[in-house]
């Protein structure tokens, strides 16, 4: 069954207009699949098909910052630059996630500052900036050891997902892939220790 409250929030958003996509970095047939189990395959426009659902994403965008939904746009542009990432259009990831680690510091958003910090440095690392990825992951180590236990296993396998699929030299897999995911595994496991 899916999440209480999804149900009732895909009915309001499409009664509202609103089109909803699925980006994500799980294999297509597995997405399927859990779209038939729980029945909500129906509210969505696009599903891996990273045109239109770049095109969604911008969507809902747009109709985020006009009803004030901060928040949930800089969800949607966190989309955008995993898509960005997966075409291998690294600066224009880079430049998606730097406004929105901007935006999520003004909002003092602890887990969207995370996800986008994480997705940057991963960016850095993917363009030999090693110094700047190095910093990025640096600044939120304090963040992630105050954020939920389940968002941090959450991100970390969200994270590997999209890793693997990512056009990554296997020269670069010591410096791009493992620090992000290790800063994840050592803050689960500071949640542990205290």
């Amino acid at each position: 069954d899916p999440v209480p409250g999804v149900v009732t929030l895909l009915n309001a958003l499409r009664s509202a207009g609103v089109p909803c996509a699925i980006g994500s970095s799980t294999h297509r047939k597995n997405i399927d699949c859990v779209l038939e189990r729980i029945h909500l395959g129906e509210y969505f426009a696009a599903i891996k098909d990273y045109k239109s659902a770049k095109a969604r994403f911008n969507e809902c965008i747009r109709i985020c910052v006009k009803i004030n939904a901060q928040p949930e746009a800089i969800e949607a542009k966190a989309h955008l630059a995993a898509i960005d990432m997966l075409e291998n259009n690294l600066k224009g990831a880079e430049k998606t996630l730097e406004g929105m680690l901007r935006d999520s510091e003004k909002l003092k958003i602890n887990y969207l500052i995370c996800e986008s910090a994480l997705l940057l440095s991963k960016c850095y690392a993917m363009e030999h900036q090693y110094e700047k990825a190095e910093k990025t992951e640096h600044k939120i180590k304090p963040i992630l050891n105050s954020l939920d236990v389940i968002w941090l296993y959450e991100k970390s396998r969200e994270f590997e997902q999209l890793f693997r699929q990512l056009h990554v030299p296997h020269t670069q897999l010591q410096h791009s892939e493992v620090n992000v995911l290790d800063v994840l595994s050592d803050s689960i496991n500071r949640h542990y220790e205290n």
